[in-house]
């Protein structure tokens, strides 16, 4: 019964905020992991991006569904996410730029708050 009074409840307009943002921010990463693997060709070039770049893609595509089904869940790892990728960019960058920061931190990030505080409470 409560998992049937889960599916009824239709979300609010921050939740399809949240959905938004963090579907264009996966949609983009997987674009990106995609389209890197396509440009470099078929060969070993193009394996080698498809091996870096699909991973991460697909995690955030995973965090994606979580958040979609779990908001609250979903919040916090899509949270983590954004750490994770302000520290290694923190680490690897040489100058690190606040903008940079931003559009890799912002959208994960956003859409967190933005789940976690457009989840229903009852």
């Amino acid at each position: 019964m409560a998992q049937t009074a889960l599916l009824e409840r239709k979300p609010g307009p921050l939740l399809w905020c949240a959905r938004a943002l963090a579907l264009l921010w996966v949609g983009f990463w997987l674009y990106f992991a995609i389209g890197s693997g396509i440009g470099e060709g078929a060969g070993a070039g193009g394996l080698v991006v498809h091996i870096l770049f699909m991973p991460p893609a697909l995690l955030f595509l995973a965090a994606f569904l979580l958040a979609w089904y779990r908001p609250r869940a979903g919040a916090i790892a899509l949270g983590l996410i954004g750490v994770a990728l302000a520290v290694i960019y923190l680490l690897v960058a040489n100058r690190a730029q606040p903008y940079v920061l931003a559009l890799l931190v912002g959208p994960p990030v956003g859409a967190a708050v933005l789940f976690w505080f457009g989840e229903h409470r009852e």
